[in-house]
């Protein structure tokens, strides 16, 4: 029998086995793969988001100031309170920002203002150019306008912009529904009176002091103001991020359940060969020869199985352009934004997730074989198959 052995390896043996009863093999890889997809594509997602949003959050300011009135937020005086944050320690810049909401063509839009060629915005988005005043760099969302083309705003006025340029495709997660306009253009749409911001962004020399100079910076300010610090705008979209998790929960769950279900058919099923093992066993295979078969059959449905199930998922969520999670998930109207999300850790989160599906599958095949270890072949093999 040892030179049965030498023809006819372990792993032919186990190939054998599969070809014999392909449906079933087929059918059993067709699970685990469904399984895997659903499961990482859940997992990975809500971690890519994460991932993204954290890296996004750091490019934020350290710090954002918004006047209180009685009505709620009010246009902040920009010369006063760039004096006022200047003089407190810890404060490595302050600039006024011009921001709100208009309406476009479609729905609402996000509009910035900026000052020509000086604002950071251009580094921080990618863009080639900055608008003038006249004109107006525009998000995927706003609608299917290209350069030449004009966009009408309503908000405290009513303007018509010239587009000069689209935002990169690889910013649509931040840049989707935003307008860039020149700064003036943005007070007059937004009803900005002269001299005076939406609200004042401010960046320390070490993150450490985001909280310890907040005191002092509500103090430097002659009117109440609210202070937004970077680690509360990381909490929100944290805290925004667990609640889409329980997607992750209800993916999971009929997953783990179906794991479970396909366990106890490959158990029952090895279970019933009863026959064949006897019929191996009387021709001198030992228990460890049968159980490695057994292992390298599921291994060969497996692995393959593993494989296009954490491709599926990595090109569902991470293939640069994917749309449908923000249609799905997020609730975007119209053309759902083309998300470019953070690849780190992505290999990790599938090899995790194959572990947890494969693991089990293939140990469901030692209890039968061992559990015959010690019967007679004879009554093996008069056993109902």
């Amino acid at each position: 029998m040892n030179g049965m052995h030498l023809i006819k390896p372990i792993h032919i043996w186990a190939m054998r086995d599969i070809l014999r009863r392909p449906g079933e093999a087929s059918l059993l890889a067709a699970a685990l793969c469904l399984l895997i997809t659903l499961s990482g594509t859940a997992l990975l997602l809500t971690q890519s988001l994460s991932y993204t949003a954290r890296k996004m959050i750091e490019i934020a300011p350290s710090l954002v100031v918004r006047k209180l009135g009685l009505a709620g937020w009010e246009p902040i005086p920009e010369n006063s309170a760039l004096d006022s944050a200047g003089v407190v320690p810890g404060v490595a810049g302050a600039r006024a920002r011009v921001w709100g909401l208009a309406a476009g063509p479609n729905r609402a839009v996000t509009v910035f203002g900026v000052v020509g060629q000086t604002d950071n915005i251009a580094s921080e988005t990618g863009l080639e150019q900055l608008p003038m005043e006249g004109e107006a760099v525009i998000g995927e969302g706003i609608g299917p306008l290209e350069k030449g083309d004009t966009l009408q705003l309503t908000g405290a006025a009513s303007l018509v912009f010239k587009i000069v340029g689209r935002f990169p495709a690889d910013t649509g997660m931040a840049t989707h529904d935003l307008v860039i306009l020149h700064k003036q253009d943005a007070m007059r749409l937004l009803g900005l009176p002269e001299g005076f911001a939406s609200d004042l962004a401010i960046h320390v020399f070490n993150e450490e002091e985001q909280s310890a100079i907040l005191p002092d910076l509500s103090r430097a300010f002659p009117w109440p103001v609210r202070i937004t610090t970077r680690r509360e705008t990381a909490g929100y979209y944290s805290a925004s991020f667990s609640k889409r998790g329980g997607i992750v929960v209800i993916a999971l769950i009929p997953s783990m359940m179906a794991l479970a279900l396909l366990i106890l058919y490959v158990v029952r099923e090895r279970t019933g060969r009863k026959h064949e093992v006897g019929l191996l066993k009387s021709m001198g295979w030992t228990t460890t020869d049968i159980v490695k078969v057994q292992i390298s059959r599921s291994l060969l449905i497996a692995l393959p199985a593993a494989a296009l199930g954490s491709l599926i998922s990595y090109i569902l969520v991470l293939r640069p352009g994917a749309r449908w999670p923000g249609s799905l998930f997020f609730g975007w109207e119209g053309i759902p934004p083309a998300l470019h999300l953070d690849t780190t850790g992505a290999v990790l989160v599938l090899a995790e997730i194959a572990c947890l599906a494969i693991v089990p599958f293939v140990a469901s095949v030692l209890w039968p074989a061992l559990k015959s270890a010690a019967a007679d072949p004879q009554d093996l093999i008069e056993a109902q198959t």
